[in-house]
């Protein structure tokens, strides 16, 4: 039997039935994610998981592409998209803070803070009206996490050339780190609220 006060991610989830729901998270203490590849799951066996019967239970979920054995890209982005219901900012929460999470890791990534390693994306192609996914929906990466940079220590110009391009500009090049981290955070908050 698996210990209770150990964290699990348990993946693929396809035949969960709320007794599973229970029983397991009757056992564990600790944080239990269900990791859905649905991109996987269409390709191994057809089936789907059960997500309004795990969102209804209000589980932690994240989201996986298993591997290229049986998906033909690791893209997340991708894997978004087989929930074309669900509303971006849960989509994103399941994809960024979700996986940061389940994966131990939500003290450097999951999120935009300063001290957190992050990129960004843009995704266009939403249906405005319900920030849902939809067949046109596409991403572009807006810049590229850097392994030595956190967020609120990136390279001065770095953000402040990206933010240019948006409109936004900081005359004080001292205080560019200082300022550039609260403006993209707020500037993307507005766009997606995670």
């Amino acid at each position: 039997c698996v210990p209770h006060d150990r964290r699990v991610i348990l993946v693929h989830d396809c035949c969960i039935t709320q007794r599973d729901i229970d029983l397991v998270m009757g056992h564990f203490t600790a944080p239990v994610w269900w990791c859905l590849c649905p991109r996987s799951n269409r390709y191994i066996s057809g089936l789907e998981p059960p997500v309004e019967l795990l969102r209804r239970n209000r589980l932690n979920i994240c989201l996986g592409t298993d591997s290229l054995a049986s998906n033909d890209r690791l893209s997340v982005f991708e894997e978004m998209r087989m929930f074309p219901g669900i509303p971006l900012p849960e989509l994103l929460a399941w994809a960024a803070r979700g996986g940061a999470q389940a994966l131990g890791m939500e003290d450097e990534f999951g999120e935009i803070a300063p001290g957190r390693r992050c990129g960004l994306t843009v995704v266009s192609g939403l249906d405005y009206d319900t920030l849902c996914l939809t067949p046109a929906s596409q991403t572009r990466i807006f810049f590229r996490s850097l392994s030595q940079y956190s967020f609120g220590e990136s390279p001065s110009c770095l953000l402040n050339i990206r933010l240019r391009c948006w409109g936004y500009s900081n005359p004080s090049p001292s205080a560019t780190c200082a300022m550039d981290a609260p403006v993209a955070k707020s500037l993307f908050a507005r766009w997606i609220t995670y």
